[in-house]
């Protein structure tokens, strides 16, 4: 009986603290995004009608969850890093592809091809092509999955010279990055980064559901501080070098951008990185951290 009652009093306790201090899903963040944007918009805009005011204020209620975070400032790579679940891709490369025919050798068929296109195949170059986390099918956990998978739907009772058939997940065992100094015009290959999108990777009820982007952004990410607040240049420069701009900044979370003295050591890396109006910028930043701070503590 005593254990009875131990059980239930631990089972309210655990549920009131939840509630208190569980963080916000992506959802509830990206709709108080939303609403922020929109009185930032009404209280700088106000020689505008009405009507515009209100065509605006439309759109950026009914903007996806998608379209939200890419106009956030927040990169893939960070979301990939801080959600908390499997997201499974698929490399495969293969050659000597042929179909049953006359001779003993078959008939040269490339049917590889064709049929990852029904699983969004992209191809990295090289006869490597790359089957993305929201097309892989839920139910494939291992290498005998994988197995049975390609033969029963890519491979169809037709031959090939296997390279390689890769599970992996592209949270914890993928890595790409541009060594280049210049940007190439043409490229014979891509890396996973460069084509993969956001909707590639997760589904909207994937990012609605969980507290990834609170996360984030409790780790101070200055794109997401910065967005609303610089012009589309400025925060392209900001993303490309955001890792090197919070190693200045000595990598501060949310809440000590909020608390601290910031303020003139992000001036300085701002103007450094040339970002228009440099000052303004700054303490609107530390303003917007000010904000998410109470919002999501």
């Amino acid at each position: 009986m005593v254990y009875i009652i131990g059980a239930i009093v631990s089972w309210i306790i655990s549920n009131i603290l939840d509630k208190l201090f569980r963080r916000k899903t992506g959802k509830e963040i990206l709709e108080i995004s939303n609403r922020r944007l929109i009185a930032l918009l009404e209280e700088r805009e106000r020689e505008i009608t009405q009507l515009e005011k209100e065509n605006r204020r439309n759109r950026i209620k009914n903007q996806s969850i998608f379209q939200s975070i890419k106009q956030s400032g927040l990169s893939v790579e960070k979301l990939l890093s801080e959600y908390n679940k499997p997201l499974n891709a698929i490399l495969i490369s293969a050659y000597s592809q042929k179909k049953p025919g006359i001779t003993i050798y078959g008939e040269p068929d490339k049917f590889i091809l064709r049929e990852l296109e029904r699983f969004d195949g992209r191809h990295l170059g090289s006869g490597v092509y790359l089957i993305p986390p929201k097309k892989v099918p839920a139910n494939m956990k291992n290498g005998n999955d994988l197995k049975e998978w390609f033969e029963e739907d890519i491979l169809k009772n037709r031959f090939c010279v296997l390279k390689f058939l890769i599970l992996f997940d592209i949270r914890k065992n993928a890595f790409w990055m541009n060594y280049l100094q210049y940007t190439q015009i043409r490229k014979n290959a891509s890396t996973i980064g460069e084509v993969l999108a956001l909707e590639d990777i997760f589904s909207e009820d994937q990012i609605a559901k969980t507290t990834t982007i609170a996360k984030i952004i409790s780790k101070g990410d200055i794109g997401w501080l910065a967005h609303k607040y610089v012009s589309e240049d400025d925060l392209s420069i900001i993303r490309i070098n955001q890792k090197l701009i919070e190693n200045k900044l000595g990598n501060p979370t949310l809440r000590e951008l909020a608390l601290g003295n910031y303020r003139r050591r992000l001036q300085s890396v701002l103007e450094e990185f040339k970002i228009q109006n440099y000052e303004e910028a700054t303490q609107l930043i530390i303003s917007e951290a000010q904000f998410w701070n109470r919002e999501i503590k």
